[in-house]
């Protein structure tokens, strides 16, 4: 696919939970592929958790990226996409 959808949980979410589930399940429905970033909230900083994304995120090859995140997760999107 050429479009990717980054869904980042927000704090203390793992991305198993429904909600995540279902945002997946809309992007995919729409021909996006989407990727949730589990994150590892114990005993991390807002800088070890960008740098965690950004080693999923410079992985992956895409034409069209969406980064979507929630609470903490929209902070670490909101720095990843400048």
């Amino acid at each position: 696919m050429d479009k990717v959808a980054y869904i980042i949980p927000g704090y203390p979410h793992s991305g198993r939970e429904k909600p995540y589930r279902q945002i997946a399940g809309f992007f995919k429905y729409r021909g996006i592929r989407p990727v949730i970033a589990l994150t590892r909230w114990k005993r991390t900083t807002l800088s070890d958790n960008l740098a965690q994304f950004m080693s999923k995120y410079k992985k992956t090859d895409r034409k069209k990226t969406y980064i979507l995140g929630f609470s903490m997760g929209a902070v670490i999107a909101l720095i990843a996409s400048t």
